[in-house]
């Protein structure tokens, strides 16, 4: 079925009433946004000045493409013309008619001619003012217009602080209301395409954009300063990202803006660059020589055991960049702030999670423990039509496809594998840095622009959302806010076409941010039996086989979800085929203890049975538990469990004098905790008996003892 432009914009409106309908209160903070691009062909007409998102200055009588000399704020030296905007749609409306009010200096005192080629509209007013050497002009565009240009001939050495104001805006108005108000259900915001992340020329500091460049669409997009007013015009968490080339300085001047003019309210997310594993980008290649060059040095960080293989350097060497630059921010920002507000984030390809192995693996290595230098982990868990799109598809059957690679998505892309890895180190539920329905591609596109407009692909990320946060995810970057065209082949990306009607993506998104979060559904429930056969490696045809089999150096690692945090009782149901084997037990980063199978009337075979009570420290929601056969290994396991122990605190007299509650036990217990000698004899630190120490929990239960509360 073929969708009127009429029935588009009724679709597109009634969303938007929805989404208007409901409170403006932000319940799932989690649910956040990528900003699209600045062009002068984009939709989301940011900022109240157009000339910020037009395509630069040209030839005079070519303001469609050439190049002219220009100044070191991309002013022309000579005379030259502007394409401020194109492509708009004429068949939905933008709210871009009405005056526009552009105007600019020039040496001399006549009026510059003008000429506005097949713009949308037509001259108003445009006339040199007397008094202040200024000249300023009017131009009506009119309602279905998709075109601006101008050009400027006799200006006696070029135009300079070019301004083209939209109706209705104020002078010093920055950004657009309609386009703030479309961000405001967003938890935070991401600015990698805005700051032209990829392939970024920036160096030095000094090669960054300006707020007085005459467009933002070039070099390093719009200028860091504006980013943050945004942030701070929302009170919404930022996400930034760091050019690949940028030099220490840069990372420094760049820390010192944001810190001095982010409010200390919000957080800042910190990223290396954007996708710097995807060779489509020059980052990507950039960052693989100098991982090479590095490597050539015995001294480099990046061989701190003697691996210097090329791919190994270069995902080493976008760990070693991103904990520099969480470093270099936590520095400015000032004591307590890493992993607080700045916020190190490690990126890595969505279904390829052996990147993160490695690279965590070469923090934990070279720097000490990755939880102290990096704040979680994201990835990007696009889902596009599969196989579909090499036949001619209608808008349901495009629907089809989508739902049939969302249904398989949380398997296929190993959800579980990334809430493991995240929960071993103790980072942060794993990110999306981007994310969100790809309709790439020349096939089918009539089809795929009516399927965005269709209720159904709302209930599609609905459950995409959901289905995320199930999963163990956190914060998630939709790819992304704002208005484009979907009439092309590089996607649907935009959450509408226009901001004015909205769409069944934008209502979605706007839905999931007022509600709660979805509950965490990932791993088994814990406590309670967990498959000895159901670890994180497992064959599809798990299910079949008796048990779970140990070789040699094997290690098996099982997400679990605990309710109640505490100290467990941990125990394995298993049967050594060898007189003795040991397996190393660990949770979430830390070996908690050795468990020893042993079997005396070995070789005669031994009946299955329950072995150890190891006690392990769980936290509430997702947990890994990590086996590893270390001596003996032939032995095979039915299940995992473990009970929740009931803990007996010491008494509250640290010190033993007889004399308690007091100032001096809580001196002596925290001192004897950093290393200090205890006076009255051997210092007891395990104060809950749970033993694991010296551990944050011993604190924490001694001081709530102290206060009259439960052991725990």
């Amino acid at each position: 079925m073929k969708l009127s432009p009429r029935t588009k914009h009724l679709g597109g409106l009634l969303a938007l009433a929805l989404s208007n309908a409901c409170a403006l209160a932000q319940t799932n903070p989690y649910i956040a946004a990528n900003l699209g691009g600045v062009a002068d062909w984009m939709r989301s007409h940011e900022f109240a000045d157009i000339t910020k998102q037009s395509r630069g200055f040209a030839p005079v009588n070519t303001p469609w493409d050439g190049v002219v000399a220009l100044d070191e704020t991309g002013h022309p030296l000579d005379d030259a013309g502007l394409y401020i905007m194109c492509c708009q749609p004429t068949d939905v409306e933008q709210g871009l008619s009405g005056v526009y009010r552009f105007s600019f200096d020039c040496a001399g005192t006549e009026t510059p001619r003008f000429r506005g080629f097949d713009s949308s509209g037509q001259l108003i007013s445009y006339e040199r003012d007397p008094l202040t050497g200024r000249v300023p002009g009017e131009w009506f565009f009119p309602q279905g217009g998709d075109r601006l240009l101008m050009s400027f001939y006799k200006t006696q050495g070029g135009v300079r602080n070019m301004k083209i104001m939209r109706p209705g805006t104020t002078e010093g108005q920055v950004f657009m209301p309609t386009f703030v108000d479309s961000l405001r259900h967003f938890g935070a915001i991401r600015f990698m395409p805005w700051t032209k992340t990829n392939n970024s020329p920036a160096v030095r500091w000094s090669d960054r954009r300006t707020l007085e460049d005459a467009s933002y669409r070039w070099r390093t997009g719009v200028p860091y300063e504006l980013c943050v007013d945004l942030c701070n015009e929302l009170q919404r968490d930022m996400w930034i990202n760091v050019p690949h080339m940028a030099d220490d300085n840069f990372v420094n001047k760049l820390a010192i803006l944001i810190r001095d003019r982010l409010d200390p309210d919000l957080n800042v997310y910190v990223e290396y660059s954007n996708e710097v594993w995807n060779f489509m980008f020059e980052q990507a290649d950039w960052n693989y020589d100098q991982g090479v060059l590095e490597a050539q040095n015995p001294a480099s960080i990046l061989r701190y055991d003697g691996v210097t293989d090329a791919d190994t350097m270069r995902h080493r060497r976008i760990a070693k960049r991103t904990v520099e630059i969480g470093q270099q921010f936590a520095s400015v920002f000032g004591p307590g702030s890493m992993n607080t507000r700045v916020r190190p984030v490690l990126a890595a390809q969505f279904g390829a999670t052996w990147q993160f192995e490695r690279m965590l693996s070469f923090i934990n290595g070279a720097y000490g423990p990755a939880k102290d230098r990096i704040y979680a982990l994201a990835v990007a868990p696009y889902f596009n039509l599969g196989g579909a799109d090499t036949r001619t598809l209608t808008p349901p059957e495009v629907l089809d496809a989508l739902q049939g690679m969302l249904d398989r998505l949380p398997t296929s892309y190993q959800y579980e594998h990334l809430a493991a890895m995240t929960a071993w180190p103790g980072l942060r539920p794993f990110m999306a840095y981007e994310g969100g329905p790809d309709t790439t591609g020349s096939a089918n596109v009539a089809a795929k622009r009516d399927a965005m407009y269709d209720p159904r692909i709302g209930s599609i990320c609905t459950q995409y959302l959901r289905q995320w946060h199930e999963a163990g995810g956190g914060l998630f970057m939709w790819f992304h806010a704002g208005s484009g065209s979907w009439i092309n082949d590089n996607g649907s990306w935009s959450l509408t076409e226009s901001l004015a009607i909205g769409s069944p993506k934008y209502s979605a998104l706007q839905a999931m941010a007022q509600q709660p979060v979805p509950p965490t559904l990932a791993g088994v429930p814990f406590p309670g039996p967990v498959d000895a056969r159901r670890h994180l490696n497992r064959n599809t045809d798990w299910e079949t086989r008796p048990n779970e089999q140990m070789g040699p150096s094997d290690t098996r690692d099982y997400l679990i979800r605990v309710s109640q945090p505490g100290t467990y009782s941990l125990r394995l149901l298993a049967a050594p085929t060898v007189a003795s084997a040991d397996i190393w037990v660990g949770a979430n980063g830390a070996q908690v203890g050795t468990l020893t199978l042993t079997n005396p009337a070995w070789p005669t075979p031994m009946p299955r049975q329950w072995w150890g009570a190891i006690p392990v420290q769980l936290n509430a929601g997702l947990n890994t538990i990590r086996l590893r056969s270390t001596v003996g290994y032939q032995f095979a396991m039915w299940e995992l469990n473990a009970d929740l122990v009931s803990l007996t605190c010491d008494p509250i007299d640290f010190t033993r004098n007889g004399v308690f509650p007091e100032e001096q036990d809580v001196s002596d217990f925290l001192s004897a905790l950093a290393g200090a000698p205890c006076s009255f004899g051997p210092c007891d630190l395990d104060f809950n008996n749970n033993s694991v120490f010296p551990e944050e929990q011993d604190v924490i239960s001694f001081l709530t003892v102290l206060a009259g509360g439960p052991c725990e």
